[in-house]
């Protein structure tokens, strides 16, 4: 989601546009179909917390609106948080729910916040972090960790008993879980909990009205839980101030060629010199990190991942399912543009990472159903063979598979601005693979890339005048100008006798604009502050 977004995240992010090539076959279709709501019909949620026991789904946290405000004292409300503890029966799909209320006050913040780090080990759910709301402190970021007996919360919540419900949750205070936005991740007994940011106070672009502060770091420690109380001991952390500096990021597990087990981590924002997400993925084994030098171009923000090695051949590859991305498709042209706004995409992509070591990038025909896939989960189901964490094993999978569930998340109606909301829709995803014969698969992709033009719009904020550069000479362009609701200000069609130009937007009252410049070959858009 983009959440915590600093103000100057739209500034200067040009539109891109890139030649484009097939990229190598891919030995596995995907195909996604939706469980009719007169089947399932389920509460709309993104964000959340999850754990599942046999055909039962435990939910908590979370948001119940769609994207967030940006721009007032009041863009996370308090009304829009989850303030459910839910509970779906796969059998037959009815829905439980269970007041957070009906817990000890503690909890009633605790459970209402959203973007936490969670982890299911065995029947007990870790909690940690998560950015919340409460009367006497307001917004910040919860330094606690909480455990949950999952069978029994669950037998709790189908029964409405808050007698049961407290006897299976424990929180302790510990500042190392103080961070939302993050990604908690186990390999062998330790814990990783793999950057995010500590944000406490007022989420305003505006006005800086709160503190933040990055974890830059993978943070290391375990967990005990002795079913009366919950730990965090044996911390470490190892930090880099350059490439950690990351949060609202996908964070998955990766097989390299030998089929160690390591932790990958794809997108999220935001480098420290350049309000940019981050593009080259990072590859940890427990000890020690790469950054890769190959660059992401889609899918940067939280969404749905599904991971899958050949253990023949060696190569890794890992779906993305839409979300918020840098980076757009555009099916009538067949050329992929860098969007300034960040739009919510519906475009479905497989990076590969071969047994060499080189990576790529494809993009499947295959869509998701809408502008989805941002804070969205995937759900395994029982189907599919795996090998550790949850890394499906494409030699073994042969044949068509439902292998899990696509739900929740963030759904837009419009690219850029625009109404969303919670998803409610649950979609269920099938995998079918082409091994050793037919290794055909339907997906265009893209593989080289090239800077075509390098418009720059400043300064930022602006209080009269806006400058232009790297426009060509005797070129015609169409300049418009629109506020933050879509509204045209202004529109001009102008031809250059130089490469720069200067508007003037004295005029203007404070606030938020966009400026549009467009040409036969050219589309940019650039969001500003008028101070």
């Amino acid at each position: 989601m983009k959440k915590f977004l600093p103000l100057s995240l739209f500034i200067f992010l040009p539109f891109l546009s890139f030649s484009q090539s097939i990229a190598d076959t891919i030995p596995f279709t995907i195909s996604i179909d939706e469980v009719d709501s007169s089947i399932a019909d389920l509460p709309g949620i993104h964000s959340f917390v999850f754990a599942k026991s046999g055909s039962k789904w435990l939910m908590l946290t979370g948001r119940i609106e769609g994207l967030h405000g940006f721009s007032t004292n009041n863009s996370f409300e308090a009304t829009y948080a989850n303030s459910s503890i839910l509970v779906i029966d796969t059998t037959n799909w009815q829905v439980y729910s269970f007041s957070v209320d009906s817990l000890d006050s503690v909890y009633h913040s605790l459970l209402r916040s959203t973007n936490t780090e969670f982890w299911q080990e065995g029947n007990k759910l870790f909690i940690l972090g998560g950015y919340t709301w409460e009367a006497s402190t307001g917004f910040y970021t919860a330094p606690n960790i909480i455990s949950i007996d999952v069978n029994e919360m669950i037998d709790a919540v189908i029964n409405q008993s808050t007698i049961s419900a407290m006897q299976h949750i424990r929180n302790t205070y510990d500042t190392v879980a103080a961070v939302t936005g993050g990604k908690l991740m186990k390999l062998g007994s330790d814990y990783f909990l793999v950057m995010g940011h500590r944000f406490d106070g007022f989420y305003n672009q505006q006005f800086v009205i709160y503190s933040q502060f990055y974890t830059e770091a993978i943070r290391k420690f375990n967990i005990t839980d002795n079913g009366t109380t919950v730990s965090i001991s044996n911390y470490s952390s190892l930090n880099d101030t350059a490439n950690f500096h990351r949060r609202d990021l996908n964070v998955e597990y990766f097989k390299y060629p030998n089929g160690q087990t390591g932790i990958a981590a794809y997108g999220g924002v935001f480098r420290k010199n350049q309000d940019w997400p981050f593009l080259n993925p990072i590859y940890f084994d427990g000890n020690n990190y790469a950054v890769d030098t190959f660059n992401q171009k889609m899918s940067q923000y939280t969404c749905p991942v599904v991971s899958l090695f050949d253990s023949t051949d060696k190569n890794m590859f890992q779906i993305f399912f839409g979300g918020i991305s840098l980076y757009n498709y555009l099916d009538s042209s067949g050329i992929t543009v860098q969007d300034s706004l960040v739009p919510f995409i519906n475009d479905i992509t497989v990076q590969t990472k071969k047994q060499d070591g080189s990576t790529t990038e494809t993009i499947l025909n295959l869509k998701m159903p809408g502008l989805l896939g941002s804070n969205m989960i995937f759900i395994p189901s029982d189907r599919g063979a795996q090998f550790d964490h949850g890394i499906y094993n494409l030699r073994k999978d042969t044949g068509r598979t439902m292998i899990g569930y696509l739900y929740g998340g963030i759904k837009a109606t419009l690219p850029n601005i625009g109404l969303s909301s919670a998803n409610h829709k649950l979609f269920r995803m099938y995998l079918e693979t082409y091994y050793p014969a037919d290794t055909t698969a339907d997906t265009t992709g893209f593989a080289t890339f090239k800077n075509e033009n390098t418009i720059s719009v400043y300064p930022n904020p602006a209080n009269d005048f806006l400058n232009f550069s790297g426009l060509k000479k005797n070129y015609n362009y169409s300049i418009e100008l629109t506020d933050v609701f879509g509204r045209i200000i202004s529109k001009e069609t102008l031809s250059l006798s130089n490469t720069s130009l200067r508007k003037n937007i004295h005029q203007l009252s404070p606030g938020i604009y966009f400026i549009k410049i467009s040409s036969d070959d050219v589309y940019k858009v650039f969001m500003f502050i008028k101070k």
